[in-house]
């Protein structure tokens, strides 16, 4: 497998999730707000997938084992109306249950539990059009077994 495959696996696993909104490999600030879109009736979160490091922990026999760390990241509206409070903890949550097993992921021999890096509030978009969002940081790390 590549780099590559393991992200693509992250990303196809997180659409999964029941209304967990949009799912990208992109850095997300630097394209529109995807609540903007007149056809969605109810904001929805957007969450990045971007690989953060990758290292080799061992190799033996001709194999390297791989250890891969994403940086998911998520945005949603803030609404006292709506308690997006509660609504954001319940998608924060959903990561976390999806990734719990392992491997979590097909294409991995190995998943490590996400971990919640950093949940807090972030205005996000370009001038002008900015939109105070909930914030979360996490990092999910998988290991994949690659020929040397």
């Amino acid at each position: 497998m590549s780099m590559t495959t393991v992200k693509a696996a992250v990303i196809v696993a997180m659409q999964t999730i029941t209304d967990i909104g949009f799912v990208e490999a992109r850095d997300g600030m630097t394209q529109g707000l995807p609540w903007e879109d007149a056809t969605i009736a109810h904001p929805l979160p957007l969450w990045t997938v971007k690989l953060a490091q990758s290292e080799c922990l061992k190799q033996s026999l001709g194999q390297k084992l791989m250890q891969h760390t994403y940086a998911i990241r998520g945005y949603f509206p803030h609404s006292f109306e709506a308690d997006s409070e509660s609504v954001w903890d319940g998608y924060i949550a959903a990561i976390a249950d999806k990734f719990k097993s392992d491997p979590a992921i097909s294409v991995c021999s190995k998943t490590i539990p996400p971990r919640l890096q950093e949940n807090d509030f972030v205005m996000y978009g370009a001038e002008g059009g900015a939109v105070l969002c909930h914030y979360a940081r996490i990092e999910l790390q998988c290991q994949e077994w690659i020929n040397a």
